[in-house]
């Protein structure tokens, strides 16, 4: 994940997409976070939690495609509303997907982890973060212990306003009875990309 987004950081600065290139340094610092705190301490166990995780979403995605699943009530109907039903070759890949995720999850190393998430997940429809049985609220917490809060507060907190639209001074200078368009590329602000993706990779 670093790797790639360090990749498409390049990419979209060497061409003056500064702007956009805030999403991959915000994705590029959220694992580095990670893998800061996974290797600080008790790694094995972290890893285990983050694979069972993984795992599960997967199991979750392919239950939607088959018929008569909880998770599949709602899903194949919005599928074929969308015009894209769901084929009989997806639908018997998932499902032997599903038979080697279960196959996975009951060894011994990895059963009780799923039955921590199934715990913490308390009935809803979506499990907790890969975090949440392990202690952690969030990547801020995560930041805390790893001593970067203060880069969380900067570089992850900024970028996020790029990533959820929640601010349109990047795009529109709204002055005196005008509107002034941004370009969208452009190389303001190319530094404060660059360094940050470069020290967390």
């Amino acid at each position: 994940q670093v790797v790639a987004m360090l990749d498409g950081v390049e990419l979209l600065l060497s061409n003056g997409a500064t702007h956009a290139a805030q999403l991959q340094m915000r994705a590029l610092f959220e694992a580095s976070i990670y893998i800061d705190w996974i290797l600080e301490s008790g790694c094995e166990k972290k890893a285990a939690y983050y694979y069972v995780h993984n795992l599960r979403r997967k199991r979750l995605w392919a239950s939607r495609t088959q018929p008569g699943s909880a998770e599949s009530q709602n899903f194949i109907a919005e599928m074929n509303k969308s015009g894209l039903p769901i084929s009989d070759e997806l639908r018997e890949s998932s499902r032997e997907q599903i038979q080697e995720i279960d196959r996975v999850l009951s060894r011994p190393k990895f059963a009780n982890i799923n039955e921590d998430f199934e715990k913490h997940r308390n009935g809803k429809r979506y499990d907790p973060a890969w975090y949440v049985p392990l202690g952690q609220r969030s990547l801020r917490t995560i930041a805390q212990k790893v001593d970067r809060s203060s880069q969380y507060v900067i570089f992850y907190s900024g970028a996020s306003e790029v990533m959820h639209t929640s601010n349109y001074w990047h795009h529109i200078i709204i002055g005196d009875g005008e509107l002034t368009f941004q370009p969208i590329r452009t190389l303001e602000g190319f530094e404060s990309v660059l360094r940050p993706s470069l020290n967390n990779s």
